[in-house]
């Protein structure tokens, strides 16, 4: 998991993560075999959703891209589906940008008698203020399986969490409907003027707190 290329003055980026933490799945599929994380490019994770907001005016851009799912006999294995609906965005009267992301991600080997046949489906609901401070919004929803990371990246490189939801450890949470609520996590408040912590990678405490692409 990495920060959204192309970040400018005035923009904030946002990645969404989906990752397994179990080094296996059903002692034959590979997981990711790892923690949540948000500066290292060689992370594994089932889909992630890159995001770039201009909170000045209003615009919202994202990019999916889905991850690899293999076994121990299969090598590289299959890459998966994913797929993100068109973002609308709103900004309120205080000049926040709200929006939602709704997510759905398919196993690249869910042909295969052993592998899980639902997707992965997630709505997470996002506000963005006009300081470029992220946080989640109340209504979001998603599967109980796999695990949930977010992200925030300033132009200058600093990375902010901003959600960490562990997995259930049970794959069959797949299945529909999206029976676990995302927690609402409020932006965080704003640093005063040449008061600001240095926090290039910043470990702010998460809501709920418990990629290379890999499905």
């Amino acid at each position: 998991m990495i920060s959204p290329g192309g970040i400018g003055k005035g923009q904030v980026g946002i990645c969404i993560g989906v990752y397994i933490a179990a080094k296996t799945i059903r002692g034959v599929g590979l997981g990711d075999n790892r923690g949540p994380v948000g500066n290292d490019p060689n992370a594994t994770f089932r889909v992630q959703v890159q995001i770039v907001v201009t909170p000045k005016t209003g615009s919202v851009s994202s990019s999916t891209t889905p991850g690899f799912s293999s076994t121990a006999f299969l090598g590289a294995g299959e890459l998966g589906t994913a797929s993100t609906k068109p973002i609308k965005p709103t900004t309120d009267q205080q000049g926040t940008v709200h929006f939602k992301v709704s997510t759905t991600a398919t196993n690249g080997l869910s042909g295969l008698p052993f592998a899980p046949k639902e997707s992965i489906d997630m709505q997470v609901p996002i506000a963005v203020t006009q300081d470029g401070r992220v946080g989640i919004d109340p209504g979001g929803v998603r599967d109980g399986y796999p695990s949930i990371e977010v992200y925030s990246y300033s132009p200058d490189g600093t990375v902010t969490p901003v959600l960490q939801i562990n997995e259930t450890g049970n794959d069959q949470d797949l299945a529909p409907p999206m029976e676990q609520k995302i927690p609402p996590v409020p932006p965080p408040p704003p640093c005063p003027t040449n008061n600001c912590p240095p926090s290039p990678k910043s470990d702010r405490p998460i809501s709920n707190a418990p990629y290379r692409n890999s499905q």
